[in-house]
C-alpha cells in the first residue's frame, strides 16, 4: 500500500509554474519539474496558470499593437500573431457586423414593441406643375 503526499503549493513553486507557463511549457513539462502528477498542478495552480495566459496574451496584442504603429523592432509573422490572438485571446474579425437575420429580429422586436396600433404612413400626393 503506498500513501498519498498531500502537495502544498510554495511561493518558490508558485513562481515556478508561473515562469514556465509563461514560457509555453505545457501542464504536462510543469507537472514533469515539479514531480507532481497533471492534476495536482490544475488543482494548486490554477490562478498561476491563468495569469500566465494573461501576460500571454498581453504580450501578444502589444507586439500587434507595436507593428501595427511601426514601433516593433523584432521582427515576427503578422499572420501567425493574429491567428493566436483569434483563437487563443477571442479576436474576431466580425465583431460588431450585424447580418440579415440579426437586423430581421431586431426591426420584428421594434414592431413588437411599437403595439398593434399604428399610425399608418401618409400616401404621397401628386403634384401638377
Amino acid at each position: 500500500m503506498s500513501k498519498s503526499i498531500k502537495h502544498t503549493p510554495t511561493d518558490k513553486t508558485q513562481n515556478l509554474v508561473l515562469e514556465l507557463a509563461c514560457a509555453n511549457q505545457s501542464v504536462s513539462q510543469i507537472s514533469a519539474a515539479l514531480g507532481v502528477s497533471r492534476s495536482t498542478v490544475h488543482e494548486h495552480y490554477k490562478s498561476q496558470l491563468e495569469e500566465a495566459k494573461a501576460i500571454k496574451n498581453e504580450r501578444a496584442e502589444q507586439k500587434l499593437l507595436d507593428c501595427a504603429l511601426g514601433q516593433n523592432e523584432q521582427k515576427f509573422s503578422v499572420p501567425c500573431l493574429l491567428f493566436y490572438l483569434k483563437t487563443q485571446c477571442g479576436y474576431n474579425e466580425n465583431a460588431g457586423k450585424v447580418g440579415k437575420k440579426e437586423r430581421q429580429a431586431e426591426e420584428a422586436k421594434e414592431e413588437q414593441a411599437a403595439g398593434p396600433f399604428q399610425p399608418r404612413p401618409t400616401p404621397l400626393k401628386a403634384v401638377k406643375g
